[in-house]
């Protein structure tokens, strides 16, 4: 080859590589961008959170206004959203085990209330100090439910509800009883036509699961899940997915979160969509934020967190897209902690319900749901999830033949429960061996349950 050649080839080759070396970073960084938001000389705060992406940009856009405006300086958010609650908690457990002195996050947002008091139990929240006059605006407690704890390890940023979302036009065709009551759904003749998301992958449906075996008890409350469990048309992975179903007509009736429903309603129009809290059987729960333990910044952790529990922040979940104060983009349906906001902002929000109106009769035990939450989850995803064509065989067996005694039995008791919680169920090698043992129960059971009914 000739001398021009070979200097040709270097030249050439010289080339490829500065524009290899250009655009490679470029695409990395355009695949990592779209939950982060970076400008010159800020910081970045990393925030670990279930919460849907609309909801995720209002507070991103919102923060930033404040900040720049209450301060003259400029901070970037980067959300880490692995996936449901469950995912969260899961991530942040596992995390903390292999660094346990900080894992680069510096707040965990949404989720509800009970993960924060696990993570509490687990030492991986740090206390904030938030400006008196911001918590001056919010009770610390309503209807024997902590809204924020004094030391400050958690703050309620948003209160929410849990019901039924259900739609009107099905009900009426199908010649269906508008639901009232956790119970209705049990109801052999809606087979098929709930929707409902596995609580393994959703703190929401977990806690209206756990909702109901404190309403009904261990027993009859394990009865009617598993009822439910067996109308269910299919387990979506996240609870945001269920009034969406409901919404096209794929099933009559969900299992949903307060704001999802509303949202809903508010697309769709009363006339079509409806939501139901069922009386003295739910809660007004807070939607709590924490920062995590040996957060990076955690003078702009409680910034954001000030500014979630503001009257801008609250605004912001509060009042419909359009409002002076209110999102931009998506519209969040989420009750305030703040309770002037009901009358003052009237009118102003698709929210349909006040919570501090009325005081709660019926107390919902956060201690025990806490203690319990992993065991409801293992044992609903063998009896409802992992046997649940089984399941579904027995009930339709059994539907309309006054068998519901058959139904209460489950392998453990409460107090078994309990008991595994405090001693086995962080020893991997018993607790699979206990599950183990709970799939043998469940395929007996549900084959018991097919024979005895054919008879």
């Amino acid at each position: 080859m000739s001398a021009p050649a070979k200097l040709f080839l270097l030249i050439l080759s010289l080339l490829v590589l500065a524009m290899a070396a250009w655009w490679f970073p470029a695409v990395l960084v355009n695949k990592s961008t779209p939950e982060k938001h970076f400008s010159p000389a800020s910081i970045k705060l990393v925030i670990l959170t279930p919460h849907w992406d609309g909801l995720r940009n209002e507070f991103r856009r919102g923060f930033d206004e404040w900040y720049h405006r209450t301060t003259g300086k400029t901070a970037d958010i980067e959300y880490l959203a692995p996936g449901g609650t469950s995912d969260c908690v899961r991530y942040v457990f596992s995390e903390f085990k292999r660094n346990p002195g900080g894992i680069n996050i510096d707040l965990f947002f949404g989720g509800g209330l009970d993960p924060f008091l696990e993570m509490k139990r687990q030492n991986v929240l740090a206390p904030v100090k938030v400006n008196a006059a911001v918590l001056a605006a919010i009770p610390r407690v309503f209807g024997g439910c902590e809204i924020y704890v004094s030391a400050g390890y958690w703050f309620g940023a948003a209160l929410s509800g849990f019901g039924i979302v259900y739609n009107k036009w099905v009900v009426n065709r199908m010649h269906f009883v508008s639901p009232r009551q956790w119970a209705d759904l049990a109801a052999p003749g809606y087979y098929s036509w709930i929707g409902a998301a596995d609580p393994r992958d959703s703190g929401t449906m977990h806690l209206m699961f756990e909702l109901m075996l404190q309403v009904y008890g261990w027993q009859d409350g394990w009865r009617i899940i598993s009822c439910i469990a067996a109308n269910t048309r299919s387990f979506t992975k996240g609870a945001n997915d269920v009034p969406k179903m409901v919404a096209r007509g794929d099933v009559a009736f969900g299992l949903a979160i307060d704001f999802y429903g509303w949202a809903e309603v508010a697309e769709a129009g009363a006339d079509k969509i409806g939501m139901v809290l069922p009386e003295n059987q739910t809660i007004i729960s807070p939607d709590a934020i924490a920062m995590l333990r040996g957060a990076p910044h955690p003078q702009l952790a409680r910034a954001f967190i000030e500014y979630v529990l503001s009257e801008e922040g609250q605004r912001l979940w509060f009042l419909r897209k359009g409002e002076a104060g209110g999102p931009q983009a998506q519209e969040l349906n989420r009750m305030p902690v703040r309770p002037d906001f009901y009358a003052r902002y009237a009118g102003r929000t698709n929210v349909q319900s006040n919570p501090f109106a009325k005081a709660p009769t019926f107390i919902f035990d956060h201690a025990l749901a806490g203690k319990r939450w992993a065991i409801i989850n293992d044992l609903f995803g063998v009896a409802c999830i992992d046997h649940g064509t089984e399941l579904k065989k027995a009930w339709r067996a059994s539907m309309n033949k006054n068998r519901d005694s058959l139904w209460i039995g489950m392998p453990i008791t409460q107090a078994q429960c309990l008991d595994l919680a405090a001693k086995q169920w962080q020893n991997a090698v018993e607790k699979n061996r206990i599950i183990g043992q709970w799939h043998d129960f469940f395929i007996n059971k549900y084959k018991k349950l097919s024979d005895l009914n054919r008879k």
